[in-house]
């Protein structure tokens, strides 16, 4: 028997679950109705896990203490119990959101409500204190936001678990407490707990409503709490200045390291937020306003601090990490001596980014990366001497970045297909091409010309572009039907280019070519690789495609190697982008760590529910055929999983139960894109992109028989993906030539002849996308009038006007199964791979015409946006991040570690 339904058989007559609104690290939160009194409320079950530890008399004697507490912004306590074995209580259900959910959505809030949020839980923060109750846990999922009046959540639970489990809480593995809101005395667990914990949580939580992030963010759990520990954080007003002076003291104070150099109760932090608090109520030693340390005053600081090391470190091992301070890099480097580090990814809201693509300036001194989160893509920048990553002004939507010889500018590639020139001091910003989109990479000849691979209109070379501005030039000219030139490398002599030679196929056709910049002839190796990332006496230092970094000598006249390649550094992670950089003077940076996803449903209100517990590699979400997809009854879901595959990466289509949470593989072919259910549910219909000639293929759901091959192709063509009409008789399909460099939206019978019928549709973008209606009449699709791509829909296979539906960007069409419903995904960074938000579009149709009547922004679907539909229209089927995600790892004077390596293989 599952939780809900034990749960509505023990409390029978008491009350009667609905569903599941929310979960977190204690406690799993159900939306309920009170029988007895006719009210929703809010039942949460603490996990069985904790719940096995704690003692059922002693915890409910525990959480009765807070049931007294009476104040306008606290959530009070209505009742709780055990039901079954499973501890509850019962608290009000608040229409509104939390504070979290509007801090995802608003990221900063007007300075006035912020102060307005901060005073009211202060106020109640005072009465709780005042009768002895502390929380423990405040962050923002605690803070219920009703009608704009804050009101705290889940008073002194924390307080009562720790009291009922004991040491057992710690042996458990249990945090309580979230490291972001943490206090330093609560993170490393002294027993002399008092009021003031909650006052540096409250002056977190208010920290990040003004800047957008915590206090202090990193990648881990040990690394966030060593910056609690020793780490001051930047003044409010570094990022927004118009905080008064007196607020971002009052924050300043409530944030300080020792709990007496904090504002001695929650009532005199809310009168300093207001300006009312008078000379007696500032603890010695806090600075007045006007008086706080500049960003400039805090380098001052962290260098006349740099001999403290020996505290710095001691405190690392307290909380189970090392602290790495940025005056160890130059101070090692400037000895030889290597030093190896993460860099950490920005966390807003307390959940770390992904570092995408990235790249190292020549002198080894600064990393750039581009960091996806929900809300779109940014360039960072990273000096190795300082201790945080900045953002770059100008840089939204950023697919690519790489840094010019001299270090001063970044060319930044966006996913609206600009190529832009950015000063690293954040200064002026240049645009170079509108249309530039680089799929390839960029390389900097020199300090005036640019390297990209594989742009539009080029004939899929390497096209050398003035850094001033102008349009492409083809440098190379690719050999065969399907190959692509990609991820340039200029050596030192400013006359040879290495660069990728890729072929039709995923990866088992990816050649290293060996090219000259004055005639741009080149030859192709015989070396299979992702990209050269340098030379070092006289060999070529590469990332084959397993994520091993390898060494092979080679004759640079000649354009050929002269050996076998070596290896040298194995588990680079492959993710589709740059795997490693190394920089001239020898630093080297690579990411590591496998990225992993789940499935996830997403309810109408935006919450979220895991489906699958295993951390499995996806198709990367910006092949439009990469996402999940439901079976027509729901209780399937195939999938693309990712497999190494000798020294390749391939694809196959599983199954996932959702019932007994399995994955099943179905396909063994390889290079498989889809997959898509048949209407009936016993067929899947998918495609494959293999070397020579791509096809599509059905194959039965259950795996009792082979696949069947419906459409092949020939050399020259391809198909980004296919998908069963509803009324089951054909397929519908995007086709693309290679030569003729067009795509089209094609239709096949699956009886007779089997004829492909070209829809007249206008032009579509690349990968585009499309679907019929469920009673066959109308047709979505993704077009292009050269601008930005929109939705449409006309009718399928017939004459007829088409009716625009989505108004400012769309793509990813799907119809809900009644029709009345079309949703679309709407990039909100200019392409198809960007972030963006799902939309759903409410549809009249009659027999000749069809109406959009409204459209509804829904929720973000983050990078890639890959949704499904389930088949009850209730809930979104997508892919969430693993909390293991991928790192970005850095290490100075990495060719000394090179060179050693290659003396002991002599």
């Amino acid at each position: 028997m599952d939780a809900l339904a034990q749960l509505n058989a023990s409390l029978t007559g008491r009350y009667s679950i609905d569903r599941e609104i929310g979960r977190g690290g204690m406690a799993t939160v159900y939306l309920a109705r009170d029988l007895r009194h006719s009210r929703s409320v809010a039942v949460k079950v603490l996990n069985p896990e904790l719940g096995a530890v704690l003692g059922v008399e002693r915890f409910l004697s525990e959480i009765r203490v807070t049931a007294n507490l009476q104040h306008p912004n606290l959530l009070p306590l209505f009742d709780s119990g055990e039901a079954e074995g499973l501890l509850f209580y019962v608290m009000p259900f608040v229409e509104g959101e939390s504070l979290r959910k509007r801090l995802l959505r608003e990221k900063q809030f007007p300075i006035d409500g912020a102060i307005h949020i901060a005073g009211a839980v202060a106020g109640a923060l005072d009465y709780a204190h005042r009768h002895g109750v502390i929380h423990r846990d405040l962050k923002p999922e605690n803070i219920l936001l009703s009608e704009s009046q804050p009101l705290v959540a889940d008073f002194g639970i924390a307080l009562a678990v720790s009291k009922a489990g004991g040491e057992r809480i710690t042996q458990s593995g249990v945090s309580l407490g979230t490291p972001h809101y943490m206090s330093p005395e609560q993170a490393t667990g002294d027993r002399a707990i008092d009021g003031r914990t909650d006052i540096y949580s409250l002056g977190a939580v208010l920290y990040e409503m003004l800047t957008g992030d915590p206090p202090h963010t990193a990648s881990t759990a040990q690394a966030l709490i060593a910056k609690v520990l020793t780490d001051a954080p930047r003044d409010v007003r570094v990022m927004r200045p118009h905080v008064p002076d007196h607020v971002a003291t009052a924050i300043e104070c409530a944030l300080e390291k020792l709990p007496a150099d904090r504002w001695p109760t929650a009532q005199s932090f809310a009168e300093a937020l207001h300006g009312r608090a008078g000379a007696a109520a500032i603890p010695a030693g806090v600075r007045t306003p006007g008086t706080l340390d500049t960003r400039a005053g805090k380098a001052k600081w962290h260098h006349a601090t740099r001999r403290s090391l020996v505290v710095s470190t001691v405190l690392a091992f307290v909380v189970g990490g090392t602290v790495a301070l940025a005056w160890q890099f130059a101070d090692r480097a400037a000895d030889r001596e290597s030093v190896t580090f993460e860099i950490e990814p920005p966390a807003p809201n307390g959940i770390p980014e992904d570092i995408a693509r990235f790249a190292i300036s020549q002198d080894g001194s600064m990393v750039a990366f581009v960091s996806n989160s929900d809300s779109g893509s940014q360039v960072y920048l990273r000096r190795l001497s300082e201790l945080e990553s900045w953002p770059m002004p100008g840089t939204n939507g950023a697919f690519d970045v790489e840094f010019s010889p001299d270090g001063e500018w970044l060319s930044v590639v966006t996913y609206g297909g600009k190529l832009l020139k950015v000063r690293v001091d954040g200064g002026s910003i240049m645009t170079i091409g509108e249309r530039l989109m680089a799929w390839g990479g960029v390389a900097w000849e020199s300090n005036n010309s640019i390297l990209a691979g594989n742009v539009p209109g080029t004939g899929n070379a390497i096209a050398r572009i003035d850094a001033a501005g102008g349009p492409p030039r083809p440098l190379t000219q690719p050999t065969g039907i399907g190959w692509e030139h990609g991820r340039p490398f200029v050596l030192n002599d400013h006359n040879t280019l290495l660069f990728m030679d890729w072929g039709p196929g995923f990866t088992e056709d990816d050649f290293l070519a060996i090219g000259s910049l004055k005639t741009g002839e080149y030859a192709r190796t015989p070396l299979i690789a992702t990209a050269a990332i340098g030379v070092v006496d006289n060999r070529i230092v590469y990332v084959n495609a397993a994520g091993a970094i390898m060494v092979v000598p080679f004759d640079r006249d000649g354009k050929r190697t002269t050996g076998d390649p070596v290896p040298v550094m194995e588990d680079v992670t492959i993710t589709g982008g740059r795997e490693a950089s190394l920089s001239r003077r020898g630093t080297l940076a690579y990411k590591r760590g496998q990225p992993t996803q789940r499935l996830v449903l997403i309810d109408g209100d935006g919450a979220r529910h895991e489906l699958s517990s295993e951390d499995r590699t996806f198709l990367p979400p910006y092949w439009s055929s990469g996402r999940p997809t439901f079976s027509p009854d729901g209780r399937r879901i195939a999938v693309n999983l990712v497999m190494q595959r000798g020294d390749t990466m391939s694809t196959d289509i599983w199954t996932f139960d959702t019932r007994s949470r399995t994955f099943t593989r179905l396909t063994s072919l390889g290079d498989v894109l889809g997959p898509e259910w048949t209407p009936d549910g016993k067929h899947l219909v998918f495609s494959t992109r293999e070397s020579r000639a791509p096809s599509i293929w059905r194959q039965v759901a259950d795996g009792s028989q082979p696949p069947e091959k419906l459409v092949q192709f020939r050399d020259g063509e391809g198909v980004y993906w296919a998908n069963a009409t509803p009324d089951g008789r054909g397929v519908l399909y995007c086709h693309y030539t290679i030569s003729g460099k067009t795509t089209n939206l094609f239709y096949v019978s699956l009886h007779g002849a089997r004829q492909p019928e070209r829809l007249d549709v206008g032009a579509v973008p690349d990968t585009c996308s499309a679907r019929v209606s469920p009673d066959s009449q109308w047709l979505a699709y993704v077009g292009s009038d050269g601008g930005r791509p929109n939705v449409y829909v006309r009718p399928f296979r017939g004459r007829g006007g088409r009716v625009q539906v989505s108004m400012d960007g769309g793509d990813s069409p799907l119809w809900s199964r009644d029709g009345r419903r079309l949703f679309y995904r709407r990039a909100e960074s200019g392409f198809g791979f960007a972030s963006g938000s799902l939309v759903v579009a409410h549809v009249s149709a009659t027999q000749n015409a069809l109406h959009v009547v409204k459209r509804e922004r829904l929720f973000a679907l983050g990078a890639g946006g890959v949704y499904d539909v389930a088949p009850d229209g209730k809930q979104v089927l997508m892919l969430r991040q693993s909390d293991t995600r991928v790192r970005l790892i850095v290490t100075t004077n990495w060719l000394d570690q090179l060179r050693a390596r290659l003396a002991g293989l002599k």
